[in-house]
């Protein structure tokens, strides 16, 4: 079977939780038997056509053309180029029996692709919905989201929700009929948390021998909740001085942010260290005491997993995929979303409590590797298709 994925964004370039979850699958396709190609964003015009773990790479013509004004028009200028690559992809190698792509960013590519080659399926993966990520406040081009998005559940052969959460979101905001809906998780792989060199020298590029590390890994943006974990660090400082927030990612509410802190002096018991990959990434997630993933909206919640598999105990907000993901108590706590006091209380009690720490690292750990293994996501995701692992 020759699966095609349209993604607007893949690695090695940044990424955010899209990008590694399309990389997961393919790879995990990969091993499994699959030809499996992608086409997605150009790297600067370096590494045009790649073999990376098995997966054939096509990155998109570069010089690009001028960028557009506003993003809404810059999506649908990728949405070009990527059919242009798509269409020299199966010309040089064959015609896709699978185009599966990935949100609204790549489905206008995906339909005419699907219109060039009426015998392949159109399989589309939602990852989140701009009603629920935007909290049901659409502006004009977020209503253009939307609108793709309920396009994509009618145009789509079938549909692909990373939760039952977004499964829900599908059937309620845009009609899509539940039958039609498949949920399979975001896998993740074990391998990408393995850290290359000593972890002691990691560990002072970040904080002090006696500080205990508490990490957010995500993008700076409304949704993700970083200002509730800004409020609840000027508590959990107050109680546990050696605690440190390390905030892992860029986005546009990084200077709001900086603000919130000097208003809350917690001078250097939190920092900003910006965009991290690979080794120095799976270093930081080993070194923390604790992970916490503070989202107001949160459709799957792939950084919980990522962090489950270095043994890293997680601090979640009780809502979207990540209630699927956490059992409280179990495999990590909850905190009510948007409520400071609630998740400030969740960290203290990781913070304060070895045995539960080691318990919940143990615990998550396991149900990570057992549950949300790629390759067993692949293997549903082949079934999906039609195709036996």
């Amino acid at each position: 079977m020759r699966v095609l994925h349209v993604s607007s964004e893949y690695p090695p370039i940044q990424v955010f939780g899209l990008g590694r979850a399309v990389q997961s699958l393919a790879t995990a396709q990969a091993s499994l038997g699959a030809d499996v190609h992608v086409v997605t964003n150009s790297i600067g015009g370096q590494d045009r056509d790649v073999t990376m773990e098995g997966v054939r790479v096509h990155r998109i013509d570069f010089p690009s053309p001028p960028k557009p004004p506003d993003d809404t028009s810059a999506v649908i200028q990728f949405n070009i180029s990527a059919l242009q690559t798509a269409a020299r992809v199966a010309d040089n190698t064959g015609v896709p029996d699978v185009i599966h792509v990935h949100d609204w960013l790549t489905v206008l590519c995906g339909r005419v692709l699907k219109w060039m080659h009426p015998a392949a399926q159109l399989v589309c993966t939602i990852h989140d919905t701009a009603q629920g990520k935007y909290f049901g406040r659409l502006e004009r081009w977020q209503q253009y989201m939307a609108h793709l998005e309920r396009w994509a559940g009618i145009e789509a052969d079938s549909v692909i929700c990373c939760s039952e959460f977004v499964r829900g979101e599908m059937i309620q905001h845009y009609d899509c009929p539940p039958g039609r809906i498949a949920v399979i998780p975001c896998g993740v792989d074990e391998r990408r948390s393995a850290v290359e060199g000593d972890l002691a020298s990691f560990r002072t590029m970040f904080g002090a021998p006696d500080d205990l590390l508490v990490l957010y890994l995500g993008r700076l943006d409304q949704e993700k909740g970083v200002g509730v974990l800004l409020d609840a660090m000027s508590q959990v400082v107050g109680i546990v001085p050696q605690a440190k927030l390390l905030l892992v990612g860029k986005g546009p509410l990084q200077a709001a942010l900086q603000e919130q802190m000097r208003g809350l002096n917690l001078g250097s018991r939190a920092e900003f260290v910006g965009y991290l990959t690979g080794n120095v990434l799976a270093a930081v997630l080993r070194q923390a005491a604790v992970l916490v993933v503070p989202s107001l909206y949160e459709p799957f919640g792939i950084v919980a997993l990522e962090g489950m598999l270095t043994h890293t105990p997680v601090v979640v907000s009780d809502t979207g995929g990540l209630s699927e993901i956490v059992t409280d108590g179990e495999t990590g706590l909850k905190a009510a979303p948007g409520d400071a006091r609630s998740l400030a209380q969740a960290i203290l009690r990781v913070l304060c409590d070895d045995a539960l720490r080691e318990r919940l690292a143990e615990n998550g750990y396991q149900h990570a590797r057992t549950h949300y293994d790629c390759r067993d996501m692949a293997a549903r995701t082949l079934q999906a298709y039609g195709c036996e692992a």
